[in-house]
């Protein structure tokens, strides 16, 4: 996998949290993930790291209870998933925010959920984003990337 940050326990069917990644092996696609007593939706962009390899990317996801789960990426909509998205999100109690890793895994840099490369920043916000906040978000982050 290729998880930038998660709080999600899999748990045979009865899945909660969610995850911002690739959760499983080594596929060429990017996600995120929100997941409810095995209820979920996702949205989902195939070919991410083919298009955005060695490159500084902004990610954003934004659920938003009983409407939508979306992917963004510099502030440009990637997928969108509207089916069945759970009506409140339950974060596992067993498990605990990570960056970089699958919350469910070992905390071992080299379990199937690690992240590989670098991960600059991240944030978590209380509230849903709207699609300008992502993109004034992407562009004030670029801003700050671009002193580095």
């Amino acid at each position: 996998g290729r998880m930038v940050a998660s709080v999600y326990d899999y748990n045979a069917g009865s899945d909660n949290g969610w995850r911002l990644g690739d959760g499983f092996g080594a596929d060429d696609h990017f996600s995120f993930d929100v997941w409810n007593a095995g209820s979920s939706a996702t949205a989902n962009y195939n070919s991410f790291f083919t298009h955005y390899i060695n490159q500084w990317v902004h990610i954003t996801g934004v659920y938003i209870p009983s409407e939508s789960v979306t992917l963004y990426a510099n502030g440009v909509q990637l997928d969108q998933d509207t089916s069945s998205v759970p009506a409140a999100m339950a974060l596992p109690d067993t498990e605990t925010f990570r960056i970089g890793l699958r919350s469910d895994e070992a905390s071992s840099p080299f379990d199937t959920g690690a992240w590989a490369g670098d991960i600059a920043l991240v944030k978590v916000f209380d509230v849903a984003l709207t699609p300008l906040q992502v993109h004034d978000l992407h562009l004030k982050e670029l801003s700050e990337v671009s002193k580095l």
